[in-house]
């Protein structure tokens, strides 16, 4: 499939995890776009508006929701701080989270509970761990069953950014509504990395995603949604044209409830939002589940050749239906930590990432459809030649 993509072939990124390249007819409508926008500013800032729109109606199709109840943003990290900094405080007695969540998100939590004085307790799944390395989420629902309160936000990856592992959202919502508790999940990972249907997360109250990774959309892209059930309970810490209904150029096209509160402020770069349309158009015209297909095989052909080639210990449990693949390394080279993935993008022209995985730098690849089987071959002779 990497006819729809123009990279270079000297370059192998097996990081898509990180961020992904984006199809070739995004970027043609983007750099389109960018040119009528700078030849004639206004009136490319007005024709924003409705293709915007058409991009989230399509979008929420995909995922089955309603398009009132998600906004566009720019990432994940913005869509968890509208959530977490702006939970009513009478709905937050404690943030609850786990010790393998992303470093960002942790600081939000961390931001939340200084600033108001709220709680916050840190789940340590590393106590749930077997010799394999791999986390027993049966023990981890239990300790939820046990422990949280009404008043609890949990805040919790839909997959864990290190390792890959799949959480069980649904069934966690679950416990959740039945403690009296909140959760928001941090689902940076998750959109276009398998079917993800919205229709089953009745009990979870807030998600935020990126476009940017697996749904293959260009950078600074990303969503939040909040279930109607908890609408009340979480305002908008910004203001602008869509707060109150004197936008005229907004009127048609910014929605209601949750789209119309947290619909984006201000005057940025239009025309990534825009080429959502082209992005989706895309997954479309190759097919939801040929780009699944496609990247299980490629993840099934690195993962043979790691374990005899490397033989390194797999530690991704998930690996089969996540995009993110992981492996323990030798003592050596995650001593090296960030530094190994430096090398490998300089001395090999090899992309991975180097993530920390309960305080030890492990190795994380992820294969996109714009790979091909030849650079898993080449992917893991450069990383054999770094084991010697």
């Amino acid at each position: 499939m990497n006819q729809f993509f123009d990279l270079p072939n000297d370059i192998i990124n097996m990081n898509s995890g990180t961020q992904s390249s984006y199809p070739t007819q995004v970027r043609d409508f983007i750099f389109e776009h960018k040119e009528k926008y700078r030849v004639s500013p206004t009136r490319g800032h007005f024709e924003f508006v409705p293709s915007i729109w058409k991009a989230q109606k399509s979008m929420a199709d995909f995922f089955n929701l309603d398009p009132n109840d998600f906004f566009f943003c720019h990432n994940v990290t913005e869509a968890l701080n509208h959530f977490i900094l702006g939970l009513e405080s009478n709905s937050l007695k404690r943030i609850i989270t786990t010790d393998l969540e992303y470093g960002a998100t942790l600081n939000i939590c961390r931001f939340r509970s200084e600033k108001d004085g709220v709680p916050l307790n840190t789940i340590k799944l590393e106590n749930l761990i077997d010799e394999n390395l791999i986390v027993d989420y049966e023990k981890f629902k239990d300790e939820l069953r046990t422990n949280l309160k009404s008043g609890d936000l949990l805040v919790l990856s839909h997959i864990m950014t290190s390792n890959g592992d799949i959480l069980p959202i649904a069934e966690i919502s679950k416990i959740c509504h039945e403690k009296g508790a909140l959760i928001a999940v941090d689902g940076a990972h998750a959109p276009g990395a398998f079917k993800n249907d919205f229709s089953k997360f009745k009990d979870l109250d807030f998600y935020g995603g990126n476009l940017h990774k697996w749904m293959m959309g260009p950078p600074g892209t990303g969503f939040g949604w909040i279930n109607k059930k908890s609408a009340s309970k979480v305002s908008s810490q910004l203001a602008g044209w869509p707060t109150y209904d004197n936008a005229f150029h907004l009127e048609e096209f910014k929605g209601q409830g949750t789209a119309k509160e947290f619909y984006l402020k201000g005057t940025f770069d239009f025309s990534n939002f825009m080429s959502l349309n082209s992005l989706m158009d895309f997954w479309n015209t190759v097919g939801e589940e040929k780009i699944y297909t496609a990247r299980r095989e490629l993840r099934s052909q690195l993962n043979d050749l790691m374990s005899t080639e490397l033989g390194w210990k797999l530690i991704s449990n998930d690996w089969k239906t996540c995009p993110l693949i992981s492996y323990e390394t030798p003592k050596k080279i995650s001593e090296m930590g960030w530094d190994y993935m430096v090398n490998l993008w300089h001395e090999h022209n090899l992309i991975v990432s180097t993530p920390k995985f309960f305080g030890k730098h492990i190795l994380r690849l992820s294969p996109n459809i714009y790979n091909n089987s030849e650079q898993i071959v080449k992917t893991v002779e450069k990383l054999k030649l770094t084991n010697n």
